[in-house]
């Protein structure tokens, strides 16, 4: 743990009393404290094999999704460099101080019009949080009839509300059909992954109907877009530079400024002492499948540390911004699942903490692969960039079956965007459609059909649960488990008849087959419960189901 005496601990104590008092106010009200001291630093850390990139994950430091034969790229704070020599390790400094060397030229330029090679509107430069919201708002009031608005259930430490779109062809219809989701900005300072997320949500609206590609996707599947999981964190760091205290160093060393990476959730009571070190836990270190440290991965992949960077939190989901993720995902039968982040041009699968392969390795590195044709990105198994427990892919696919990517985009955080994001954007493109696809693939997932009749024989319009509880090992030595549950609802059509796209009913990490419990109701009628063991690219058929 790092510490601070004297009046830096003092300025500390202070800073943390402003940054505890709200959210952050708008850019236009903010100034720059003159820098004493350099910022965080870009190093590349020299790494003989995967036991050095597993004692980085594990040491907590904030490495970056950039690995080359011999060495991992991160983000060194005030006091990193120590800790590296101590631990052994040699490194090069790439970028001196990201604050004022790495903040890309072109920041502020004046729109140009980036419509005809992306799918948003005309700009120029990165997004802000509000016109993210105006954006998706604006989607769901142009075209109700295939973008609905959502919100996901939790709000942030500082208030706000994680929001998105479904969009899909009669998009308020409760029908079986497959789920694509894909979402950005879990990592606040990677601002790519959000502009890539909205401008395809914007392509999708406005496709629709015309492109003859898009329509298709959009009518045999449902698409949910979430471009900024973590609000608070991206408000933070895009907002940025801010006036907090005139003791810049409290404010470098807490990992302030554009090159936050956490969530904004205050420190903890009995931890640490009060510092801005602990400000924040890592959304992508919160999921539950591994979560933690302990005896199944050897080594802890994540950080216990509040103070640092990749702090995974204080329990499995204990963050807003995880949970929301997680009951999208237990709430829609989701085939294929895109986090974007920065950087380093790669497609990443499961497994992140093990070279052992999951269970579906042939088709999950095909549809990997084949995304990574178009997009000109690297594919590979997560844990070949460096081990990660708690990541969003490795749950979802756990958990549901989900085939989960991490898409790491460009060379930097967020690299200039007029002669930069639209070409990545228009390189990607064509890989999320590609997820779009995967979804429809019934030789990739399971399909229920069946008839609702009632006791006269006529048919029933009626209402469709289907529910799985499991366990999954969370990553301690205390075999603590975490309990995960599928609750997804459609709709018969007036016929009676209904055909519905799922996930395999056992899941990657059951010890033996698992069943879906699948309750048809309607009122007057039922209920009426069956047992469904459904496999992956197997089709069910119910036949008749009669509600008394």
């Amino acid at each position: 743990m790092r510490t601070r005496t004297g009046a830096s601990a003092v300025a500390a104590l202070l800073t943390v009393a402003l940054l505890a008092s709200g959210p952050a106010r708008s850019a236009d009200t903010r100034r720059k404290a003159t820098p004493a001291v350099h910022g965080p630093s870009l190093v590349a850390v020299k790494v003989a094999n995967q036991s050095d990139a597993a004692r980085l994950a594990s040491a907590g430091f904030d490495l970056a999704e950039a690995r080359t034969a011999d060495a991992i790229k991160m983000v060194a704070w005030p006091g990193d460099a120590a800790r590296l020599t101590a631990m052994g390790f040699h490194f090069t400094t790439l970028i001196a101080d990201l604050d004022t060397e790495g903040r890309d030229a072109g920041v502020g330029a004046a729109p140009v019009a980036a419509s005809a090679t992306t799918g948003g509107p005309n700009q120029g430069d990165y997004r802000h949080l509000a016109d993210y919201d105006r954006e998706l708002r604006d989607l769901a009031a142009t075209y109700p009839d295939h973008v609905r608005l959502f919100t996901a259930p939790l709000q942030t430490a500082e208030g706000r509300t994680v929001t998105g779109v479904e969009i899909a062809k009669d998009v308020n219809a409760t029908d079986g059909r497959p789920v694509s989701f894909i979402m950005g900005l879990h990592h606040a300072r990677e601002w790519p992954s959000g502009e890539v997320t909205m401008d395809f949500a914007n392509e999708l609206a406005r496709s629709f109907g015309t492109d003859p590609r898009i329509t298709a996707d959009l009518t045999a599947t449902r698409v949910l877009v979430v471009p900024v999981v973590n609000p608070d964190g991206f408000n933070w760091s895009r907002e940025y530079p801010v006036e907090l205290s005139q003791d810049y160093e409290s404010v470098v060393a807490g990992g302030e400024g554009a090159y936050w990476r956490k969530n904004r959730r205050g420190p903890g009571t009995g931890t640490v002492p009060m510092s801005p070190l602990a400000y924040g836990v890592d959304p992508n270190r919160n999921y539950g499948y591994h979560w933690g440290s302990g005896t199944l991965c050897c080594m802890d992949y994540t950080s216990a540390n509040p103070t640092d960077q990749t702090y995974q939190g204080d329990a499995a989901f204990s963050e807003a911004e995880s949970e929301n993720i997680r009951q999208i995902v237990l709430r829609h039968q989701v085939m294929t699942l895109i986090t974007n982040h920065t950087f380093s041009n790669l497609v990443l699968w499961p497994w992140g903490d093990t070279q052992l392969k999951p269970p579906d390795i042939a088709a999950i590195k095909n549809l990997g692969n084949k995304m990574a044709a178009v997009n000109g990105y690297t594919p590979q198994q997560g844990i070949n960039l460096y081990p990660t427990t708690g990541s969003t892919e490795d749950w979802a696919y756990a958990a549901e079956g989900t085939f989960g990517y991490t898409f790491e985009h460009g060379t930097s955080f967020h690299p200039t965007y007029t002669s930069t994001f639209p070409a990545m954007y228009q390189h990607n493109r064509g890989a999320f459609l590609l997820a779009i696809e995967a979804a429809a693939d019934t030789t990739l997932h399971g399909v229920i059909n069946g008839t609702v009749r009632d006791s006269a024989g006529s048919p029933v319009s009626a209402t469709l649960e289907l529910t799985r509880t499991g366990q999954m090992a969370l990553d301690q030595p205390t075999g603590a488990m975490l309990t995960d549950t599928v609750d997804t609802i459609m709709t018969a059509a007036a016929d009676g008849r209904f055909t519905w796209h799922v996930n395999p009913s056992t899941r990657p990490v059951a010890n033996g087959p698992e069943t879906y419990q699948l309750t048809v109701s309607a009122p007057g009628h039922g209920p009426v419960v069956t047992s469904v063991l459904i496999k992956r690219g197997q089709t069910v058929d119910l036949g008749t189901i009669n509600l008394g």
